[in-house]
């Protein structure tokens, strides 16, 4: 679904667009993952975004957000996702400057 995203809306960023509702995260057609390492690990996503569930108040997104790491619940363990979806009017995007990924080491 090539209308969904862009590299080239804003030079230096992944555009994620909303071309389409979905009515849920999980039929969301413009997601990008990435399998989170166990036991522990850390995700960075650099966004220049705010955000609306109304389309009246914007807000910026929280700073940090804990993840844990469960792989009880999915068979395939947790995973860091980036998205963009809209439930009632289409139109809407995300820029992200960067995704950073690393496994906590432990001594």
């Amino acid at each position: 679904m090539d209308v969904a995203w862009s590299l080239t809306a804003r030079k230096g960023f992944l555009t994620l667009k909303t071309p389409g509702l979905a009515p849920n995260l999980f039929q969301a057609r413009n997601t990008l993952t990435q399998r989170m390492v166990g036991p522990e690990c850390t995700g960075v996503v650099k966004l220049d975004v705010s955000y609306s569930t109304d389309g009246k108040t914007w807000s910026k997104p929280s700073p940090h957000v804990p993840l844990r790491f469960d792989t009880g619940k999915f068979f395939m363990g947790s995973r860091f996702a980036i998205f963009n979806y809209a439930t009632k009017t289409p139109g809407g995007s995300v820029a992200v400057d960067y995704f950073r990924t690393r496994a906590t080491e432990h001594d």
